[in-house]
């Protein structure tokens, strides 16, 4: 995603990549606590969330969640998905499966990943 973002002549000092975390969720708190730092010390205000097209609704569906009382904008932009139609069509599916469970238990899941970072 990195030399994507290069060749679309963004900057290395404003790209983040978060490779901790385990999950999108994790992911979303993680890249949220850097994001509120970087805040403090620059006038950040808007932040683009880049990944796989096919996982798209789900990082907007967390994402927006997790971000919707900050004082920043949420932007996303797909990136391809460099598989095959087969592996998509399961990918997808997957993504799916995960949504509605998110949709679910969206409170318990949000909660725990939240503690889990303090």
């Amino acid at each position: 995603m990195k030399t994507l973002l290069l060749e679309q002549n963004i900057t290395s000092d404003n790209i983040i990549l978060e490779e901790e975390a385990d999950s999108t969720v994790q992911n979303a708190i993680k890249t949220r606590s850097v994001v509120r730092n970087l805040m403090k010390t620059n006038n950040v205000v808007n932040v683009v969330i880049v990944t796989s097209s096919f996982h798209m609704k789900r990082s907007r569906f967390i994402f927006s969640r997790l971000f919707q009382c900050d004082e920043f904008q949420l932007h996303f932009e797909a990136a391809e998905n460099n598989v095959s139609d087969s592996e998509l069509q399961s990918l997808l599916e997957l993504e799916e499966k995960c949504i509605d469970r998110l949709e679910h238990h969206r409170h318990r899941i949000f909660e725990e990943a939240v503690k889990e970072q303090f």
